[in-house]
């Protein structure tokens, strides 16, 4: 079931590029398959406006009814405009193109939309118009402001550019085309390769070298300790006498007689000789004897 549910998506999917493919051109079928047709060039419009990034942007306006007056031109060398359609819901009477999906470049008939891109570069004193080759970097001079100013610029073409819009099948489209089928690239003009939207630079104010702060060095003040001057004593000065106490000395006193016990006087025992001991010894026997036996 899974493996006939995959088939069936292919196939889908094969049915669909396949019917697509011939709905979508190639590069060279693209060049070819579109036309121009002329426009009122009095009713068309190229304006540099100024973004935050410090470049420009390009906006194309096409006066197509004249129920309200969609832009209003100021000055001259540059000229400024001022965006009326911003002040009123235009659609139906102004229109307007604001990237490579509604404004392109045609030369001697060919369609250079996919080869080439426009842009805006400041250069100098005035924006430049120009298209860049997405291969090889070449740029080709479309238009300038003729000036600088603050605000929104008027772009003038250079001689042989104007506007025109695509055709497909004889049916106008809302495509601008800036075109030139009498160009040149040996005779355009040319612009300095430095020219990459250069942005003002504010001068730098010079700065005056500072001279190093020299803090002014005191002198150390020797320390001088104070010294007390010596007094060398005289030998001739009086001595002040200080009254010093009587020493008084104790009272004799009477020597303590502790009462002496007296003292038996030892008789020390008198050596016996043998014959009183023998004597002794016959008178124990002796009174021994006379005692009556029980």
């Amino acid at each position: 079931m899974k493996n006939i549910i995959k088939r069936t998506i292919a196939t889908v999917a094969s049915a669909s590029i396949v019917g697509m493919s011939g709905l979508i051109p190639n590069p060279a079928q693209a060049q070819s398959m579109f036309d121009e047709t002329n426009v009122d060039q009095g009713r068309v419009v190229a304006m540099a406006i100024p973004h935050g990034f410090g470049g420009y942007k390009l906006l194309v306006l096409e006066q197509q009814k004249d129920t309200r007056k969609c832009w209003a031109e100021q000055g001259n060398s540059p000229v400024i405009i001022d965006p009326l359609l911003l002040n009123f819901n235009f659609t139906g009477i102004c229109g307007r193109a604001t990237d490579s999906n509604g404004y392109s470049i045609r030369v001697n008939g060919q369609d250079l939309a996919l080869s080439h891109s426009l842009s805006l570069q400041s250069m100098g004193d005035q924006v430049y118009l120009v298209g860049v080759s997405r291969q090889s970097g070449e740029k080709l001079v479309i238009g300038r402001t003729n000036g600088l100013a603050s605000g929104m610029l008027k772009v003038f073409l250079e001689p042989g550019w104007k506007f025109t819009k695509r055709t497909y099948q004889g049916k106008v489209l809302g495509h601008f085309y800036l075109s030139n089928n009498n160009f040149d690239y040996a005779s355009q003009p040319s612009i300095p390769k430095s020219s990459v939207s250069v942005k003002p630079t504010t001068p730098s104010i010079p700065v005056k070298p500072t001279q190093p702060t020299v803090k002014p060095v005191t002198p150390e003040q020797p320390v001088v300790k104070p010294t007390q001057p010596t007094v060398k004593p005289d030998n001739n000065a009086v001595k002040p006498t200080i009254p010093t106490r009587p020493v008084i000395k104790p009272m004799p006193t009477e020597p303590t007689v502790k009462p002496t016990t007296p003292t038996k006087p030892t008789v020390k025992p008198r050596s016996r000789s043998l014959e009183e001991l023998l004597q002794m010894l016959r008178n124990r026997q002796i009174q021994q004897s006379s005692q009556p036996r029980m």
